[in-house]
């Protein structure tokens, strides 16, 4: 019964601003966060990231020409910090409230990012309407070092 009061109750929320959100892992390149950018319209971004994938941040913004509000959640440990999981989805949530479309990249970073890209997504699937993509970029390698900021390619995973 209180399960399905509190259901109704988060499904029926509306935000304040009707925002359309990016959740984005980042890790030290930035082709898929580029490729999510230029491929996928949004008003807000929250990207999930360490100290290193941090300094990308500028760049890509302004090369993706993103002009919305974005937000860095910085983790400490992007390898093997499970302590921070809690807190990482807790600012997440924060920053997310007022979304009510959210498109979630999973492309980037390391595993333990991706999880918790993942956890977040648990916590604030109530009330908004959720896609889930991959970004890639199919050329070599040593070409996408080369040159990082070539729009690849979006697909969307099935719910």
């Amino acid at each position: 019964m209180i399960e399905k009061d509190f259901e109704s109750i988060v499904s029926n929320y509306t935000p304040s601003k009707q925002l359309k959100a990016i959740l984005s892992p980042l890790g030290t390149t930035p082709g898929a966060l580029y490729t999510v950018l230029k491929s996928v319209p949004g008003d807000l971004l929250v990207i999930v990231t360490s100290e290193q994938g941090e300094k990308l941040v500028p760049e890509i913004i302004e090369r993706a020409e993103f002009k919305g509000e974005y937000h860095v959640i910085h983790v400490n440990d992007p390898f093997k910090g499970l302590d921070e999981v809690h807190k990482v989805v807790q600012q997440a949530n924060e920053k997310l409230k007022d979304a009510t479309e959210l498109v979630i990249n999973l492309t980037g970073g390391t595993t333990l990012l991706n999880y918790m890209i993942e956890r977040i997504r648990d916590n604030v699937r109530y009330g908004k309407k959720i896609k889930t993509v991959i970004a890639y970029d199919e050329r070599p390698y040593d070409e996408q070092k080369k040159e990082p900021y070539i729009v690849g390619n979006i697909l969307e995973l099935p719910k």
